[in-house]
């Protein structure tokens, strides 16, 4: 995509991996922390981003992605700003369980969904729609918070001032945000289709990276799922 100065530059990352991941464990908002495997990740993450000019840094609040978040931003000296609106769907009854012991007590639902997550929730859960609507609104809102320290700096200072000061100056604002497997596959669904239908059918692994665009009409994605930090 051609640069434009109502554009943002975008690094998504998905947090490092937990013991529920490697469980197979449906995590939702259930709130787990990373394991060793998953700070060893963030911090390959963090050395892999240590030389981007990044403004800002955003992170749901849950655990497992504010610490991916805080390792991330020690490269960057700035603070992490959580926002409730980019947690994992919410996953209800199925939280904890495996795939298989969702299949065994809820067959039929659990087929569906997954041919249908824009329309059907887990029991007590949400649809891939209610998922989308949070994030988009914070992703509105985080465009906006972008643009307007890129027209004052971030402690009011005029813009530009201190990527210039830093080196930066040619490379443009950009920003990370630290979230889930969920919410990164709805948008990389929505770019690239319109619709969140298929999301789940997208590779998005622990301590992915993501990138893309966010203008005043949204995001577009550009690449997803880059491990090669990770070394193999």
């Amino acid at each position: 995509m051609d640069e434009n100065p109502e554009q943002i530059r975008v690094l998504v990352v998905r947090h490092g991996v937990t013991l529920w991941n490697k469980e197979g464990r449906y995590q939702g908002q259930t709130d787990i922390p990373l394991s060793d495997e998953g700070i060893a990740q963030a911090e390959a993450v963090g050395r892999r981003l240590a030389g981007e000019p990044v403004c800002r840094m955003y992170s749901s609040d849950l655990a497992r992605a504010t610490m991916t978040a805080s390792i991330i931003a020690r490269h960057h000296n700035i603070e992490v700003k959580t926002d409730r609106r980019l947690r994992e769907m919410y996953f209800g009854e199925w939280e904890g369980l495996t795939f298989d012991e969702i299949g065994k007590k809820w067959p039929s639902l659990r087929d569906r969904w997954l041919k249908d997550p824009v329309n059907l929730r887990p029991p007590g859960g949400e649809s891939a729609s209610d998922l989308i609507a949070r994030v988009l609104e914070a992703v509105r809102d985080i465009y906006s918070d972008i643009k307007n320290i890129t027209r004052t700096g971030p402690g009011g200072e005029p813009a530009g001032t201190r990527r210039e000061q830093e080196g930066k100056s040619d490379a443009g604002p950009c920003c990370v945000i630290v979230c889930h497997g969920g919410v990164i596959r709805s948008l990389i669904a929505l770019s690239s289709s319109g619709s969140a239908e298929g999301m789940w059918s997208r590779a998005v692994r622990q301590s992915s990276i993501t990138t893309g665009r966010l203008g005043p009409d949204g995001l577009v994605i550009e690449s997803w799922d880059d491990v090669a930090h990770l070394g193999g």
